[in-house]
């Protein structure tokens, strides 16, 4: 087959394998109680009528839960004596993290949140303003890095510990499968926004060394650079990350 071929075989696989997760999502979810009496469906599940219910609670959180449990994962101390999980987040978005916590009643300190979009940010702090609050809160990668420019405490220098764990949503666009010219030889490494995700992401572990790292990309991060290319966008940062600490 021809490397358009095979790409186009891929596709095909990615979007039935996509298909199948909207089923079981769609399978565990409950309906919805909107005022609006919208057919929709909720992403909340209620784990019962008690004290212990959990309003937070989504339809993946109790499989997640159990899926540790059976592997025989258990948690090396307790949360009261762990204290909450230091989190650092960059390309923040809607800082989804926040909520995933929220849902696996995980308390968490949230010590820096990096987003260029005013209105992300303007969601980010309406939403995580209880407990400790954002610790800090800056425009982009490069201002979180330098500890300069922090949005909360104008003029001074913010510097964080090491935290538990890191969060970067370095743009899609790159290797997003939606680009027209996506597969094309040479359009994903030319790609303005790529160093962000390649150079400033490696340099980000590097200064802050978080104990764990989640790094958020689409689909098309794990897909041939191009129609010519077996390699992937993930390959290229795979070699960059054996970083010891």
């Amino acid at each position: 087959m021809s490397g358009w071929e095979v790409i186009a075989c891929k596709e095909e696989q990615r979007f039935c394998s996509a298909a199948r997760a909207v089923q079981t999502a769609d399978a565990y979810r409950c309906e919805s109680d909107s005022e609006e009496g919208s057919s929709t469906v909720a992403l909340s599940q209620r784990s019962g009528d008690g004290v212990d219910a959990n309003p937070f609670s989504l339809w993946w959180s109790g499989l997640l839960k159990e899926a540790t449990a059976e592997a025989g994962f258990r948690p090396h101390s307790t949360a009261a004596e762990r204290g909450p999980i230091k989190i650092m987040s960059s390309c923040s978005g809607s800082f989804a993290e926040g909520f995933v916590m929220k849902a696996l009643n995980i308390e968490m300190d949230i010590m820096s949140v990096a987003e260029s979009d005013e209105s992300y940010r303007s969601f980010i702090s309406a939403n995580h303003n209880d407990g400790g609050g954002i610790k800090h809160m800056f425009k982009s990668m490069e201002d979180q890095m330098s500890g300069h420019g922090c949005l909360l405490h104008s003029g001074q220098q913010c510097h964080v510990e090491q935290p538990d764990l890191g969060v970067l949503g370095t743009p899609c666009n790159p290797f997003s499968r939606y680009r027209h010219d996506r597969y094309h030889a040479g359009s994903v490494m030319s790609h303005s926004q790529l160093p962000l995700t390649m150079e400033r992401a490696l340099e980000w572990l590097l200064l802050f060394q978080p104990a764990t790292v989640v790094l958020e990309q689409v689909e098309g991060f794990m897909a041939p650079l191009s129609c010519d290319e077996d390699g992937t966008p993930f390959d290229r940062q795979a070699i960059g990350c054996w970083i010891d600490f």
